[in-house]
């Protein structure tokens, strides 16, 4: 979803003739912040494009993601190559260069320090946008050579409609507002949210309170590179089911409030399975092997039930 400051700021910046050599987009995890960079990049040059696929984008405009989960990381030879593409594309095209690093907070060292030091010396005819789900773990040197523009999360009330608005019901579009952050995700692969993945979570937690690996077996099945998604997106879910055992039954949808008293009522130590769920969605995107970080959480949840 386009941030209305965003807006405002890219908007000004031209008007003025102030645009920053480097721009700093910071986000709540799971913010798609595409639409905003899509902005950005029509607005400086001119353009029109409607997506980021690299394939379909002139040579002065580059992506770049350091996430794992697209990629191998970035790397300094990555960056290298990079500025190299870059330098290129002055004999094909006229104008801004455009070069755009997602996720930059989980970059290498080494390819940190080398876009440091091209940050420290901007050429006047290239403009870097940068993003961050985890302001905190980017270098200071960067953020303070940057221009900062933090973009919110969607309102959850406004999220809630417009899902709802999808297809979906009142009760499931309640649900998907509190996980999802981005009304942009549900937009791009519908089908991937089907309520039914929820209905089988739901039923193998309750299952799990008389036999604790009903919930793991359905994990467990999850648990390989095609599925992988699947599998974060339902941790995401049950993270926020569990909150439930601590709500107040009014604030929760008729729908779920039987599910609620069951989670609160289990000798199921809830508060600690939170944590562990919590721990391992903070691995995801960075370099560790998320295989293995799911099963030392699989681990982690059996010792749950008390």
């Amino acid at each position: 979803m386009l941030a209305s400051n965003l807006t405002k700021i890219i908007d000004s910046s031209i008007e003025c003739k102030k645009i920053n050599h480097c721009y700093l987009l910071k986000t709540s995890k799971g913010v798609n912040l595409d639409d905003n960079i899509i902005y950005m990049i029509n607005s400086f040059t001119g353009l029109n494009i409607e997506n980021l696929d690299q394939s379909s984008l002139p040579s002065n405009i580059v992506i770049a993601d350091a996430s794992k989960s697209q990629g191998e990381g970035l790397k300094k030879d990555n960056i290298v190559d990079i500025f190299e593409q870059s330098n290129f594309s002055n004999f094909l095209e006229n104008g801004l260069k455009i070069i755009v690093f997602k996720n930059i907070d989980l970059a290498s060292h080494q390819a940190l320090n080398t876009l440091l030091k091209t940050i420290e010396e901007p050429a006047d005819d290239v403009v870097f946008i940068l993003t961050t789900q985890n302001i905190n773990q980017v270098l200071t040197t960067i953020k303070s050579r940057s221009f900062i523009i933090n973009v919110n999360k969607q309102k959850n009330d406004m999220l809630q409609d417009e899902i709802s608005n999808l297809g979906f019901d009142n009760d499931q579009a309640w649900l998907l507002s509190n996980v999802v952050s981005d009304i942009s995700l549900i937009l791009e692969n519908k089908q991937f949210y089907e309520f039914s993945k929820i209905n089988e979570l739901l039923d193998a937690l309750i299952k799990s309170f008389k036999n604790k690996i009903s919930l793991i077996i359905l994990l467990t099945k999850l648990n390989k590179r095609e599925y992988h998604d699947d599998l974060v997106f339902l941790i995401e879910c049950l993270k926020f089911i569990l909150t439930w055992a601590w709500m107040p039954l009014d604030f929760l949808p008729k729908k779920f409030q039987s599910f609620a008293k069951k989670i609160a009522e289990a000798e199921f130590n809830y508060k600690k399975c939170f944590l562990v769920l919590d721990k391992f969605l903070n691995s995801v995107g960075t370099n560790d092997n998320l295989f293995l970080q799911a099963e030392s959480m699989f681990v982690y949840i059996l010792e749950c039930y008390e």
